[in-house]
């Protein structure tokens, strides 16, 4: 996709996010905003922070998954539509603007333009050790609560299903159905994905290290709910990465492509296997006439 297409893409994607948060916005009653002091400025702020981590989810999708455009553009997508992002613009919340650090960074970082073995290292060592002390502080802080009776390790689990399965973001919103929905969708795809593109190992890991450290650290306590806002995005384009080739493939009808003799390792048009013709060992040539 050239430059210009690009842009328009964007463009189109960025109107499109911040119409359903401005229209979020101003269907919420006049009573819960003067309760919750959410001027008109300071949503119209959360709406540009919620249309620009939409521009950004489709640069990390890029970024990840250079090869294949689609991913981002498909990613970016949900992530404008997405209920829990709409509904966040509406309330200010630290989350929105985490995930918008996060993803921009993450996408800074892993641009291929910019990778390099050294800061590989750096970031694997770095999550390594941060996953490595919350798991040892949760650890000696649940020796230190006893409830023997196992109570601790329910707890663990009770936090884990609340974020990966959340209510509504907002209290604003009345369609708490509808959010829960998205979010089982989303973490239901975002798991498919995640098995359908194993072989991209190689560029996603950094991605599912992040994503490791921050459940483990609502696991045990040391963050809150709300902070799985900034794990979304990587989840959208987990997503994006098994829905889109389907949708690829039903949207091109199936093309066949055509390869060049010598594109591929094993040419069946090699030298090796001429066509012969119907006198291809005919010793002697007879002439017509």
């Amino acid at each position: 996709m050239d430059g210009s297409r690009r842009i328009i893409g964007l463009a189109t994607l960025g109107c499109l996010a911040f119409g359903l948060r401005v229209w979020a916005a101003f269907d919420v009653p006049p009573d819960w905003l003067a309760v919750h002091h959410a001027g008109l400025a300071v949503q119209l702020l959360q709406c540009l922070a919620g249309t620009a981590l939409v521009l950004a989810v489709a640069w990390l999708g890029w970024a990840l998954v250079p090869e294949q455009s689609s991913i981002g553009w498909t990613a970016a997508l949900a992530a404008a539509i997405y209920p829990g992002h709409i509904h966040a613009a509406i309330d200010p919340q630290f989350s929105l603007w985490a995930a918008l650090a996060v993803t921009a960074l993450l996408a800074f970082a892993l641009s291929p333009r910019r990778q390099s073995g050294r800061r590989v290292a750096i970031l694997v060592g770095t999550l390594v050790a941060i996953i490595a002390c919350w798991a040892t502080v949760g650890w000696l802080w649940g020796q230190g609560a006893g409830d023997a009776s196992g109570g601790y390790a329910q707890l663990c689990l009770l936090r884990l299903r609340g974020f990966l399965l959340p209510e509504a973001t907002s209290a604003a919103v009345g369609q708490p159905r509808l959010d829960r929905f998205a979010a089982i969708a989303c973490l239901v795809l975002a798991m498919l994905g995640v098995c359908a593109s194993g072989h991209r190992w190689r560029s996603l890991w950094p991605t599912y290290l992040l994503v490791a450290v921050i459940v483990l650290a609502h696991t045990f306590g040391f963050i809150a709910a709300l902070s799985r806002m900034p794990l979304e995005p990587i989840a959208m384009i987990w997503a994006a990465l098994a829905v889109t080739p389907p949708l690829a493939r039903l949207f091109t009808g199936g093309k066949v492509r055509v390869y060049r003799p010598g594109e591929l390792e094993e040419d069946p048009f090699s030298r090796e296997h001429i066509l012969r013709g119907p006198h291809f060992d005919v010793k002697e040539r007879r002439r017509a006439g």
